[in-house]
C-alpha cells in the first residue's frame, strides 16, 4: 500500500501544477480512491480529476485534452514514486506494488 499512498498523496499536487494558470491560480483537483479498502488488491482504483471551473464528472465525460492532462498527472505521480523507491530505499515489496499499479492502470 506504500505505492498507492505515495501516488495518491502526490497526484493532486501535480494535477494542480499542470492545470494552474493566470485565470485559475488554484488549478484543478485530482484524487485516487480504492473501490474496496478492506481488500485493496481484489478491487480497482477510482481516479477522479476535476479541471478548473468544472463541476464533478466521470472521467468518461471529460474532453480529450482534459483526459490527457489527467493521464499526465498520473504518470508523473507514478514516476515520482519510482524515483522515491529507487533513490531512498530499494525494497522488493514497494517495487512489486509499483508493478501491480502499473498493470492495473496501463494494461
Amino acid at each position: 500500500m506504500d505505492a498507492f499512498d505515495h501516488i495518491s498523496k502526490n497526484i493532486d499536487k501535480i494535477y494542480k501544477q499542470l492545470t494552474k494558470s493566470n485565470t485559475h491560480p488554484l488549478g484543478g483537483t485530482a484524487y485516487l480512491n480504492l473501490e474496496n479498502e478492506d481488500e485493496p488488491f481484489l478491487y480497482g482504483i477510482k481516479y477522479t480529476a476535476m479541471p478548473p471551473t468544472k463541476r464533478f464528472r466521470d472521467m468518461e465525460q471529460l474532453s480529450g485534452g482534459e483526459k490527457t492532462v489527467a493521464a499526465l498527472a498520473l504518470l508523473f505521480a507514478i514516476h515520482r514514486f519510482v524515483a522515491y523507491v529507487m533513490g531512498t530505499s530499494y525494497s522488493i515489496p514497494n517495487l512489486l506494488e509499483f508493478v501491480y499499479l502499473s498493470r492495473h492502470f496501463f494494461f
